[in-house]
């Protein structure tokens, strides 16, 4: 039996973008004084408030700012913090989970083109200047007033958090604490302190969301109304802002995947290869295709993944997800449904009551002759292959992974009691230590399974980068706002 394994290296960047093109320096000459003399000062905006309106549960993989705004958009929480810098005492007391939308063409969750992105209400910088009656100069505040920007996505609906942060289910009545995806949003409201922290339980993309975390895309110059400047690094969010001098300015994100993803397919073959090394599909019975089957009992992967972690979003290395209190598992096992942390596709799986009763098993396709399935399903419109979300690896393993795939070749033989063969198959299959589970990037996992043997390809790849675009958040320009 040859045995096929191929690793497949991604030179592309890991960078995934909702929203770029922010410049690096000064992006006006306006004058001082000029500035000063065109703003306004005490500009309000009333406060409106919308109704929650049910939506169905649906997966989360973005690969771009379309998909981005079909599910929402994304969060925002902004710290005010008076003449001081950022800290963890500090309270997302300016902005609390403010959603983010785009402008679509299209109904949004079936937009095809984003335009530009919006929020309500209209926020605006402290540090205003005006004049008074009494004094004809320019009064700035004593005080370098500062905000701070922390983003998030896809967008959770403030209906599907509870008081205490916990991310409940509202697509079933009543609802019901989620166990996969975001679980719980801290701070769990505007008034408590500390760092914006989502714990995420990794699964399949049917249960399991994506998480994005939005930083500064470029080393950038920020040049405010006191005269000051500060450059903001690239890969951290947007800290200590205080009002730009720039009428233009904005705070544009640049969103990265915070977790690593895996595919896996399986397809059925014999244990010889055919001339260049690709295997032998096995023949299907004309008189009756299913007459021979495989199905899944169970994958394994000897190795710690981790599946559990809160996502700090102020992160403290460029670029990379600050996680947090994780949880790991090995061996991390993707079994039938509502076992382990991953799911088998149901129309694969294996049950044990298939040993004595068998007759469920033939309402299943199984892996047959001639087809490559997913092994995490499929679902959508149109159609697509689900994928295992987990949080990424820091560092690679120290050794060899090995793959466990248990597996049953079940023929119908009417001269058996139970009308059917079932021979169980467990197969080890190493994986080279140097694949690493990387953020941002896929892992496809081809499992061509024969009587006794396993072979296996192994593609990696980056995520799709999407287009730029601006997204606007608060400034004050003479006049009216620009959202």
């Amino acid at each position: 039996m040859k045995k096929n394994l191929l690793f497949v290296a991604a030179s592309a960047t890991l960078l995934f973008a909702a929203c770029t093109s922010e410049s690096d320096g000064p992006s006006s000459n306006i004058s001082y004084d000029a500035l000063k003399a065109a703003e306004k000062a005490d500009v309000q905006t009333p406060i409106t408030f919308g109704t929650f309106t049910p939506r169905e549960a649906v997966t989360r993989v973005i690969r771009d700012e379309v998909q981005l705004a079909n599910h929402y958009g994304f969060g925002v929480f902004a710290y005010y913090t008076q003449g001081v810098d950022y800290a963890v005492t500090a309270k997302p007391n300016f902005m609390f989970n403010q959603q983010v939308e785009a402008e679509t063409t299209g109904v949004v969750p079936n937009a095809t083109a984003v335009s530009g992105w919006k929020y309500s209400p209209i926020k605006y910088w402290p540090n205003n200047t005006q004049k008074d009656g009494e004094n004809t100069d320019y009064n700035i505040s004593v005080n370098k007033d500062k905000l701070s920007f922390f983003a998030y996505a896809p967008y959770i609906f403030p209906a599907d958090i509870a008081a205490d942060g916990t991310v409940m289910d509202n697509t079933v009545a009543p609802a019901v604490a989620r166990t996969k995806g975001v679980i719980k949003v801290a701070p769990a409201n505007g008034t408590i302190s500390g760092d914006v922290k989502l714990t995420y339980v990794g699964g399949s993309s049917k249960y399991s969301d994506e998480l994005m975390f939005g930083v500064t895309q470029n080393n950038r110059i920020w040049n405010s109304v006191d005269g000051g400047s500060m450059t903001i690094e690239a890969g951290y969010p947007f800290k200590n802002l205080v009002k730009p001098i720039d009428t233009d300015r904005t705070i544009t994100f640049y969103f990265m995947h915070a977790l690593t993803k895996i595919g896996m397919t399986v397809r059925a073959a014999k244990n010889q290869a055919l001339p260049g090394g690709s295997p032998e599909l096995w023949n299907a019975d004309a008189a009756d295709p299913n007459k021979t089957k495989i199905l899944i009992e169970k994958i394994e992967f000897d190795r710690d993944m981790r599946w559990k972690g809160t996502l700090n979003l102020n992160n403290t290395v460029a670029g990379h997800p600050l996680w947090e209190d994780t949880s790991s598992e090995n061996p991390f096992e993707i079994t039938e449904t509502g076992v382990g942390h991953a799911d088998l596709e149901d129309d694969l799986t294996w049950l044990p009551a298939y040993a004595t009763d068998p007759t469920e098993a033939w309402t299943k396709t199984g892996v047959v002759a001639g087809e490559e399935k997913s092994v995490f399903g499929q679902h959508g419109t149109p159609l697509r292959d689900d994928y295992l979300l987990l949080l990424p690896e820091t560092t690679p393993p120290a050794g060899d992974t090995y793959i466990t795939i248990t597996y049953h070749v079940m023929t119908k033989d009417a001269n058996l009691p139970n009308g059917v063969s079932d021979v169980k198959n467990v197969i080890k299959k190493k994986i080279p230590a140097v694949l690493a589970l990387e953020k941002g990037k896929s892992y496809e996992f081809n499992l061509i399974l024969g009587v006794n043997t396993v072979d296996m390809d192994v593609d990696v790849k980056d995520w799709t980068t999407v287009p730029e675009d601006n997204t606007y958040l608060p400034m004050n320009k003479p006049g009216v706002p620009t959202p």
